[in-house]
């Protein structure tokens, strides 16, 4: 499966919406499904660095692990999960949406 890339422009500072956008523990706020979120280690997310992400799905609450395998910001960081839903792909514009709509509208 090729990898889920996307992006979307938020008129906000870069630094900003970087460090939002790569937080696990606000992912609830703007990605769909989300129910529980946090790093491994606890600390600011750094490569190498293993997230786990908790999503409601047809009722049941499933665990999913992603590293991080790039990190340079404020411009790009790569997470690479180890067990891609299908419904990434189609959840993926309506979370940037939302994602944008949050830091703006903030």
């Amino acid at each position: 499966m090729p990898p889920i890339v996307a992006s979307t422009e938020v008129d906000r500072p870069a630094a900003e919406v970087f460090a939002y956008a790569t937080d696990p523990t606000r992912f609830a706020e703007w990605q769909k499904g989300v129910v529980e979120e946090r790093l491994d280690d606890g600390g600011p997310p750094t490569v190498g660095s293993r997230c786990v992400i908790t999503r409601r799905i047809a009722g049941a609450d499933r665990p999913a692990t992603s590293e991080i395998t790039h990190l340079d910001p404020p411009r790009t960081w790569v997470l690479v999960t180890l067990v891609v839903r299908r419904e990434a792909r189609t959840e993926m514009p309506a979370n940037l949406a939302a994602l944008k709509h949050r830091l703006e509208a903030g």
